[in-house]
C-alpha cells in the first residue's frame, strides 16, 4: 500500500505532461485550419491524423530536455519535428500553434524572409500524422517548458517545396476525398469552414483504438 501511496503522484506526474483531449483537438485544429489555408493552393496536402505513438516518442525526447533531435535513434529518422520557442509556463498548444506566421515564406521562389522550418514542416503536404508533447525542464538557473511536435513521414532537409500548387486536392491518391482542401481516405466530400470539428472526434478516437491494439 504504502509503495502505491508513492507511484500515485508519480503517475499523475507523468500523465500530466501529455496532451489532454482537448489539446490534441487543438494540435489538429491549428494543423487543419493552417494546411487548408496555404498559398498558392496545394494541389496534394494530406489530412493530418493524431498519433498516440508519435506523441509517446515527442514525450520521451521533450523529457530528455535536450534540444538536440536524436536523429541517430532507428525510432525517430524518419522523423519531422518542430520545437516551439521554449516558455516559462505551460505551453498552450492552441496560442502558440495556431499562431504560426506563414507570412515568412514565399512560395514562388521557396525563400524564407527569416525563420519559417516550423511553418515548412507544419504544411509539409506528405505528412499523415502528428503527435506532440511538452515536460518541465528544471535548472539550476531556471525552469523552463521543452516542447514538441512530431509529423510522419517528415521533412528531413526541406530541399524541396513543401507542396506542389495547384487546385485544391486535384492531385490526391484516386479514391480519395476532399476534406477542408486536403485529400484523406476517410472522407467524401469536397467541404470547408468550421464543420471540420465534428470529423476530429472521429479521426482522434480510431487514433486512440488503433494505438491501443497494439
Amino acid at each position: 500500500m504504502l509503495t502505491a501511496i508513492f507511484l500515485l503522484p508519480m503517475l499523475c506526474d507523468v500523465l500530466a505532461e501529455l496532451p489532454s483531449e482537448a489539446d490534441r483537438s487543438a494540435i489538429m485544429e491549428c494543423h487543419t485550419k493552417l494546411r487548408e489555408n496555404v498559398r498558392p493552393t496545394a494541389s496534394n496536402m494530406q489530412l493530418l491524423s493524431y498519433s498516440i505513438k508519435l506523441e509517446e516518442l515527442a514525450d520521451e525526447f521533450v523529457k530528455k530536455c535536450n534540444p538536440f533531435f536524436p536523429r541517430s535513434d532507428p525510432r525517430y529518422e524518419t522523423l519531422g519535428y518542430i520545437q516551439p520557442s521554449s516558455t516559462a509556463t505551460e505551453f498552450q498548444y492552441r496560442d502558440e500553434l495556431c499562431n504560426i506566421d506563414s507570412s515568412t515564406y514565399i512560395y514562388e521562389n521557396d525563400s524564407c524572409e527569416g525563420s519559417c522550418l516550423d511553418y515548412l514542416q507544419m504544411v509539409w503536404a506528405i505528412s499523415t500524422e502528428v503527435g506532440c508533447a511538452s515536460h518541465k525542464c528544471d535548472h539550476k538557473s531556471k525552469s523552463y517548458y521543452a516542447t514538441a511536435c512530431l509529423y510522419e513521414p517528415g521533412a528531413l532537409d526541406f530541399q524541396d517545396r513543401p507542396y506542389e500548387a495547384g487546385p485544391s486536392c486535384s492531385n490526391c491518391t484516386q479514391g480519395y476525398g476532399c476534406y477542408r482542401n486536403q485529400c484523406t481516405a476517410n472522407y467524401t466530400t469536397t467541404t470547408s469552414g468550421s464543420s471540420a470539428m465534428a470529423l476530429f472526434p472521429i479521426l482522434l478516437s480510431s487514433v486512440v483504438i488503433m494505438n491501443g491494439l497494439h
